[in-house]
């Protein structure tokens, strides 16, 4: 069924105390019978809207430094693409990530040494890394995934960084 932030779903069970297992996410808020009882588990939808977590604006330092490093060059970006000819090529940048290890950060270091003395200490070791993913071409799914939302901010299209169990994703 489809469920709307703060409505309920309640399940028919019988709770086996040997495999009581109590989770609790952003997506849904689990309330547990006691052991041994005939009763319901109820999930409530939490999920927090994606509009307010989508529509960070990236710090204008990291903005500067991938203007620096050309971006929109490297993925084939002109100012005049509609946004899902951006978010397209975005992707089709990141589907070329090979699953191999990223290489080591002093190679980085020196080659980027001015896009990296311009960005504000707080956010120097993330911007590392994503500079990392970016130019390599190198990590898995939520290497790529998390690649893709910080372009898809830099372009001006909302993005949302989206995990479960087995998989990383973007939703825009």
């Amino acid at each position: 069924p489809q469920l709307w932030v703060g409505e309920h779903l309640s399940v028919p069970c019988r709770v086996d105390p040997s495999t009581l297992l109590i989770e609790n996410n952003d997506i849904f808020v689990y309330q547990l019978p006691q052991a041994g009882a005939d009763a319901e588990l109820r999930f409530t939808f939490a999920a927090r809207p994606l509009c307010a977590i989508a529509a960070l604006p990236l710090p204008g330092d990291i903005k500067r430094a991938l203007d620096a490093i050309n971006v929109l060059g490297i993925l084939g970006i002109e100012s005049s693409n509609t946004p899902s000819v951006k978010v397209q090529k975005i992707c089709d940048y990141c589907r070329g990530f090979s699953e191999l290890s990223l290489p080591p950060e002093v190679a980085f270091k020196s080659q980027y040494s001015s896009q990296l003395a311009a960005v504000d200490p707080s956010h120097r070791s993330a911007f590392m890394l994503f500079l990392r993913m970016f130019v390599s071409q190198a990590g898995v799914c939520r290497h790529r995934s998390q690649v893709a939302t910080v372009l898809c901010h830099y372009v001006g299209v909302p993005a949302l960084y989206v995990t479960n169990d087995l998989h990383a994703f973007i939703e825009v």
